[in-house]
């Protein structure tokens, strides 16, 4: 799927010779002289490699761009007072500055929390490259996914396998890439993970899924439903099951609520839980381009939507454009936007498919929510031997503002809590038979949950 449905102005990467030449050429086109420069680092003092957001407020002129390995930069940048934003992913905070060109700034994160020292490892299993729709090729795309906070991703071109040379030659003591390749048939779309051959993506019938999933277990690898729910490309094999996770929350797609619960898979997730089917769940970011540039294009010059892009447009014209799609636009899609955390035992292929197809985790798109059902994490089996109501403990961290934490019982909201605490305890009544989910709201489009746990 395109992950460019809503994220213009020139970026430039420091490793990237013809996108410099091209920003310079705008540059000198549009008039931007203004320079800014500095670096992203931890308080602690380590450079911090990062994404960085500028925004000129009144004219919405933006630009993003990453860091280079020791979290320097430079940019050309609209005149005038400027918002910059650099992030480190959700383990970090959001440094926020106003500045003009000219400036040198510093900007400094604070760490949240440690995720691989709880044994959790941001994994981000949907993203393409140059290989096919892509905008950035494998080198550049695991550098940002770095930048991203990210420590594990597959990169998942559309029928392709020839992206795997240069995209595992990215790997390094903090990051784990992984094979891949989006399947692509006129039925739905599957990710084939830790697959090192093409599957095909012809299919007669619904009952051809049934070959697909069985080539990539032949392989050794592990199979997830893209996007199931979104239109033109909706999962059309209901009762072919031999999937091993679905991807509920995609990066194109706001996260919940209205026509998002229908296109994106979260709430169909829960009538199959709710059918008694037992289904583990990721959230990808399905990247497109890291600069999110046709969403900074809509949100500069909206009155273009029709011309930029049809389905954008059409999205835009069924909900509240500035209470909706402005927040989720600047937010910007890019590497690890949706992501899972998973717990691993150790980073290696083999493990993270243990996790997937376990449901070892939870997904967000910022919020982090440590959460555990009677000690035991996501994806559990939890036994009620007689008990009424079984606890419930979490550990929320945000770069955001939070609002509530929402525990669902069998597709129902049946606790709400305000989540202002760090720590949350409660006593949930469960009883066999029972499917629980914890999902964690913040300001808008701030949101995260649980894989489900299972009473016997």
């Amino acid at each position: 799927m395109n992950g460019d449905m809503i994220t213009s102005l020139p970026t430039k990467r420091y490793v990237t010779i013809p996108c410099l030449a091209l920003a310079v050429l705008l540059v000198a086109t549009l008039g931007w002289p203004a320079e800014l420069s500095g670096q992203v680092k931890a308080v602690t003092g380590e450079p911090l490699p990062a994404r960085l957001l500028i925004v000129q407020p009144e004219t919405k002129a933006s630009v993003v761009l990453y860091t280079d390995p020791q979290g320097t930069f430079k940019a050309e940048v609209p005149d005038g007072l400027l918002k910059v934003l650099a992030t480190h992913g959700p383990e970090w905070t959001i440094a926020e500055r106003e500045a003009r060109g000219g400036e040198r700034l510093e900007l400094l994160l604070t760490r949240l929390v440690d995720m691989p020292a709880r044994g959790y490892y941001g994994t981000d299993l949907h993203m393409h490259s140059t290989f096919s729709d892509g905008k950035q090729p494998p080198a550049q795309v695991a550098f940002d996914c770095e930048a991203e906070g990210l420590h594990i991703a597959a990169l998942t071109d559309h029928e392709n396998v020839a992206q795997h040379e240069p995209w595992l030659a990215t790997a390094n003591s903090a990051f784990l890439p992984l094979r891949g390749q989006e399947v692509t048939t006129r039925l739905g779309h599957i990710l084939s993970v830790n697959c090192p051959q093409v599957v095909s993506n012809i299919v007669a019938g619904p009952e051809t899924f049934l070959d697909i999933f069985g080539r990539i277990h032949a392989q050794g690898g592990f199979a997830i439903v893209a996007h199931p729910c979104a239109p033109t490309m909706t999962y059309q094999a209901p009762d072919v099951r031999d999937y091993d996770a679905w991807e509920i929350l995609n990066g194109s797609i706001p996260p919940y609520g209205g026509i998002f619960d229908m296109v994106q898979g979260r709430k169909a997730w829960h009538a199959m839980l709710s059918q008694g089917r037992r289904v583990a769940v990721v959230g990808n970011s399905d990247n497109h381009d890291n600069f999110n540039t046709l969403g900074r294009d809509l949100l500069q010059h909206p009155e273009k939507a029709v011309q930029l892009d049809r389905r954008a447009a059409m999205l835009m014209a069924m909900v509240d454009v500035e209470k909706t799609i402005v927040p989720w636009g600047w937010k910007g899609l890019h590497t690890g936007f949706y992501r899972t955390y998973l717990q691993l035992p150790e980073t290696t292929p083999q493990a993270v498919q243990a996790a997937v197809k376990a449901g070892r985790g939870f997904v967000t798109n910022g919020p982090v929510l440590l959460a555990t059902l009677d000690d035991q994490p996501p994806g559990s089996e939890i036994a009620a031997n007689g008990r009424e109501s079984i606890p419930f403990k979490a550990e929320l961290f945000a770069n955001r503002p939070l609002e509530r934490l929402v525990l669902v019982i069998n597709g129902q909201e049946a606790i709400t809590l305000q989540s202002n605490a760090a720590r949350v305890e409660v006593t949930v009544p469960l009883k066999p038979g029972d499917w629980l989910t914890a999902e964690l709201y913040g300001q808008w489009p701030e949101f995260a949950t649980t894989n489900a746990w299972y009473v016997k």
